[in-house]
């Protein structure tokens, strides 16, 4: 029996539950290679997107705990001004799958309320790439780091 779910904006209470699931994130992903997480400023930056109008972050919730967000803001765009969503976060605690579509239709869903035209996603894997594209999304650009 799958356990009672819920896709909500975070609340201050969610918090700490985020914060785990963004070090999850770094920890389990190539991210590892290249973040370290301060929490004060992970913190700060949770705090940032939930206050700001534009920024939100939804939490899906199992049994009274979050186990998967997303975060995403809207700005204008800096070449055309025209209002685009960008993600910041999407992740589902992997004993926790399969209610991700969901957390990105929520977010998509906001997003087009305050009146973006455009969503930009971020895919650290090629698998994600081709769920992206197996939703309608296209692939722009390809974003490479090193460390100096």
């Amino acid at each position: 029996m799958r356990a009672q779910e819920t896709i909500r904006e975070a609340e201050p209470a969610d918090l700490d539950g985020i914060m785990k699931m963004g070090e999850r994130f770094v920890a389990e992903t190539t991210y590892s290679k290249f973040i370290t997480i301060d929490p004060a400023w992970l913190s700060k930056t949770v705090i940032d997107i939930v206050l700001n109008e534009d920024g939100v972050v939804f939490v899906v919730e199992r049994d009274g705990k979050a186990r998967g967000m997303i975060a995403a803001q809207v700005y204008p765009h800096p070449y055309s001004g025209v209002r685009t969503a960008t993600e910041a976060v999407w992740w589902v605690d992997p004993e926790a799958r399969g209610c991700g579509r969901r957390l990105l239709s929520a977010m998509e869903t906001w997003a087009k309320e305050r009146g973006a035209k455009v969503i930009q996603m971020i895919a650290p894997t090629e698998s994600i790439g081709r769920l992206y594209e197996s939703l309608g999304y296209e692939s722009v650009e390809t974003s490479y780091q090193r460390s100096v």
